[in-house]
């Protein structure tokens, strides 16, 4: 089977620890919301220079997810990383389930850009 992430990415995934006081963050350049335990920076520095750019769609997928409104066309990024590493942090109830806190913290962030 041909995957779109790396085994390294995955790992890295994996490697993730989640970290109760985690904030979210917004990140600007893609619209993405992320934690500061899954290390967003770092995951997409090693993702580019593995030659994957399928770290954007696993983000902006969460992200819709949030909102409540899912961009099935980002989708398969997040099913593969979901088969492959269910343990990831990402995966948390409250980081993938729409949220009126988090909605607004980034509807404001948005607006401020």
């Amino acid at each position: 089977m041909n995957h779109a992430f790396p085994q390294e990415a995955i790992d890295f995934l994996r490697a993730c620890r989640h970290d109760p006081g985690a904030v979210a963050c917004y990140e600007f350049r893609s619209g993405n919301l992320n934690w500061v335990d899954e290390h967003y920076l770092a995951f997409k520095a090693l993702c580019r220079s593995l030659g994957c750019t399928e770290y954007f769609a696993l983000f902006a997928y969460r992200t819709s997810l949030i909102l409540g409104r899912p961009r099935e066309g980002l989708r398969s990024a997040w099913d593969e990383v979901r088969e492959r590493c269910p343990e990831w942090i990402g995966f948390r109830p409250e980081r993938v389930s729409p949220n009126a806190e988090l909605q607004g913290y980034l509807y404001r962030t948005q607006d401020e850009f």
